[in-house]
């Protein structure tokens, strides 16, 4: 309804949903629903991935690389679970993590570790595209190397 373009289509077909013109979109729940047979008609500026890789990576370089539109990972920007996952596991494993989040109450620290992981994580990925731009890097392979890097890191720096 606060969309301020031009609209140049009614929808009698679900699948011409991801082909509105929007700001943001955001596909969920379905792989591959961004590919080579729509990819001409997307007209957003940013897709945040909900789930299950709604795009591939060749669809991805060529959304960025050759249209403007950036396509942020689902495992970077759809990741509470797996940290909320993470941190209940570790409160049952350590006694001192398990009383300074229930120092500051479980739900407030899980939204503020969330927050600040997929922001840090956001920044950094930026920042090494920005570092890369010679290479044609995607949003994708940069959210890769990152996890990379971070699989290698020091134990003791673990983010919980």
């Amino acid at each position: 309804a606060g969309y301020s373009g031009l609209l140049t289509r009614q929808f009698e077909q679900l699948d011409w949903l991801l082909e509105a013109p929007c700001d943001l979109l955001i596909p969920a729940a379905r792989p591959d629903a961004i590919n080579s047979r729509n990819a001409d008609r997307i007209q957003c500026r940013y897709i945040l991935q909900g789930s299950n890789m709604p795009s591939n990576k060749m669809t991805e370089y060529y959304l960025q690389n050759r249209r403007g539109i950036l396509s942020l990972s689902d495992m970077v920007v759809n990741v509470g679970g797996a940290i909320g996952c993470a941190v209940e596991l570790q409160m049952t494993l350590d006694e001192k993590f398990y009383a300074k989040v229930s120092t500051q109450g479980p739900q407030a620290y899980l939204e503020d570790r969330i927050h600040r992981t997929v922001s840090e994580n956001l920044t950094e990925i930026f920042q090494r595209l920005a570092a890369n731009k010679k290479e044609d890097a995607i949003f994708r392979e940069e959210a890769l190397r990152l996890a990379e890097d971070r699989l290698k890191a020091d134990p003791q720096t673990v983010w919980l």
